[in-house]
C-alpha cells in the first residue's frame, strides 16, 4: 500500500505541473503592449464606430489547458477611452487543481485593460490575432452589457477542458448578442465534420502528451458528435467564421461574421519537440517486458521479473483508480463509459491482495490475458481506442501470460 500511495501520488504531482497550477510556476514580470484603436478618428455620421468588437485568438501554451489556444473578446470605445479584453478565466491555486480534476472548477468572464492583456501574453511569447466582429452599433453595445452583467453577477459555469471553455462560451455570448438575427455557420474545414475523438486528436496534435491524456479520458465522447460552438477551437473558430454570415430572421439581411483581421502579436515561441512520444515510450515498455518474459521462460523466474511484477500492478492500479474517478465521480470530461476500463481496472489489484494464497490464483492470469487478448482484438469498435494505450495492453497481456506459463511449468 506504501508503494501505491507513493505512485499515486508522483500521478497527482505530475498532472499537477502538467496543468500548470504550481504555485512556482508564476509568469514573469508583465509589461504593457500598447496595440492602439483599432478604429483612431472621427466618429463615423451613423456611429457605427462609436464601439469596436472584435474575437482575439492566442496560440497555443505549453499547458495542459492552453494546448488549443485561447480566445477573448475585446470591446474598445475610443470616445470615453475604453479598452478591455473579456476572457473566460479559472484559478490556478491548489485547490482548483484540485477541483479542476473533480470535474468543479468553476470560470467565469473577468475583463482585463488590453494593453497588460497583451503583455501577459507577450511575456509567454505567444502570438495573437484580432478579428473584428461584423455586429451592428446595437448588437456591440448588447454585447458589452452581456459581459459586464455576467461579471457583476458573478455567473460561473462548471469548465470542461473541452466542451464548456472559452471559445464556446465566447461564441455563445456573441450570438446571444445578436438582435432579430442568428449566426449561420458555412462551409467548415474537413476536420469539424469528424468525430468528437479525431477533432480532439487534431486540435492536441502538436502535443503527442496531451492528446495522450484527452484520448485516455473521453471515452465514448470520442464516438459523438457535438453542436458546432461546443466544437470549435481558436485554431479553427476564424476560418470558420470567415465563412459564416449574420443572417437576419427573416432571411431578408446576410453579412458576414468577420470584418478584417489584424496580427496584434507575433509568435515568438518555437514550437515544442517532443523526442518521446506516447507510442514510443510504451513501445520501448513492450520491448522491455518482452525480453524479461522470455528470458524467464528459459531460465526460469527472475528478481527482475519480480520487479517488473510489482512496477506493473501498481502503476495499473494507480491509472485505473484515476480512470475510474474520473468516469464515475468527475464531471470533467463528461459522463460516459470508458474503454481503457476494461484492461485498465482495480479488480486485478483486489483478486491479488484476497486470492493469490489460493490454489486456482494461476488462472487469472490466463482469464485476464484472453480478456486483454480480445480488448487488442477489438480496436476499430471506438474511435478512443488507438495505438499507445493498445501497446499498454499488450504489455499487460504478455506478461500475465508469462506468469501463468511459468505457473504451469512449475506445477508440472
Amino acid at each position: 500500500m506504501l508503494r501505491l500511495t507513493l505512485v499515486v501520488t508522483m500521478l497527482l504531482l505530475w498532472l499537477h505541473v502538467m496543468a500548470g497550477a504550481s504555485y512556482s510556476d508564476a509568469r514573469p514580470t508583465i509589461t504593457p503592449v500598447q496595440v492602439g484603436w483599432t478604429h483612431a478618428g472621427t466618429l463615423l455620421p451613423d456611429s457605427s464606430n462609436f464601439v469596436t468588437a472584435s474575437l482575439l485568438v492566442i496560440t497555443p501554451g505549453e499547458r495542459i489547458y492552453s494546448t488549443p489556444g485561447h480566445c477573448a473578446i475585446r470591446l474598445e470605445c475610443p470616445v470615453h477611452n475604453l479598452d478591455y479584453c473579456y476572457s473566460m478565466e479559472a484559478g490556478v491555486r491548489w485547490t482548483d487543481f484540485m477541483n479542476f480534476y473533480s470535474g468543479r472548477l468553476k470560470a467565469k468572464f473577468f475583463a482585463f485593460e488590453t494593453d497588460m492583456y497583451l503583455g501577459s501574453y507577450a511575456s509567454e511569447k505567444r502570438g495573437v490575432t484580432q478579428y473584428e466582429l461584423n455586429l451592428t452599433l446595437h448588437e456591440k453595445q448588447r454585447l458589452w452589457q452581456l459581459l459586464d452583467e455576467n461579471m457583476m453577477q458573478d455567473v460561473e459555469i462548471t469548465y470542461n477542458l473541452l466542451k464548456d471553455n472559452c471559445i464556446s462560451k465566447g461564441v455563445l455570448t456573441i450570438e446571444d448578442a445578436l438582435i432579430d438575427e442568428r449566426l449561420e455557420f458555412g462551409q467548415m474545414p474537413e476536420i469539424m465534420y469528424e468525430i468528437n475523438g479525431r477533432l480532439a486528436r487534431y486540435v492536441a496534435r502538436r502535443a503527442p502528451w496531451v492528446e495522450f491524456l484527452y484520448t485516455s479520458f473521453l471515452g465514448t465522447e470520442c464516438d459523438n458528435f457535438w453542436d458546432i460552438e461546443y466544437r470549435l477551437s481558436p485554431e479553427l473558430v476564424a476560418e470558420i467564421l470567415q465563412k459564416s454570415h449574420f443572417v437576419g430572421n427573416s432571411g431578408a439581411t446576410k453579412r458576414p461574421v468577420l470584418i478584417a483581421s489584424k496580427r496584434l502579436l507575433t509568435q515568438q515561441a518555437s514550437e515544442r519537440q517532443y523526442a518521446i512520444t506516447p507510442t514510443i515510450a510504451f513501445a520501448l515498455v513492450l520491448l522491455l517486458v518482452l525480453l524479461i518474459s522470455v528470458y524467464e521462460i528459459k531460465n526460469g523466474p527472475s528478481l527482475a521479473g519480480r520487479c517488473c511484477n510489482v512496477v506493473l500492478l501498481v502503476l495499473q492500479t494507480a491509472a485505473s483508480l484515476f480512470l475510474l474517478y474520473l468516469t464515475v465521480y468527475s464531471g470533467l470530461f463528461g459522463y460516459h463509459w470508458n474503454w481503457y476500463l476494461i484492461p485498465c481496472n482495480p479488480l486485478p489489484a483486489l483478486l491479488w491482495l484476497c486470492f493469490r494464497h489460493r490454489e486456482w490464483w494461476p488462472k487469472i492470469y490466463l482469464v485476464y490475458t484472453v480478456i486483454l487478448i480480445c480488448f487488442l482484438a477489438i480496436t476499430p469498435i471506438s474511435e478512443q481506442i488507438d495505438l499507445p494505450h493498445q501497446l499498454i495492453t499488450a504489455t499487460l497481456a504478455v506478461r500475465c501470460a508469462t506468469i501463468w506459463l511459468l505457473t504451469k511449468r512449475h506445477e508440472s
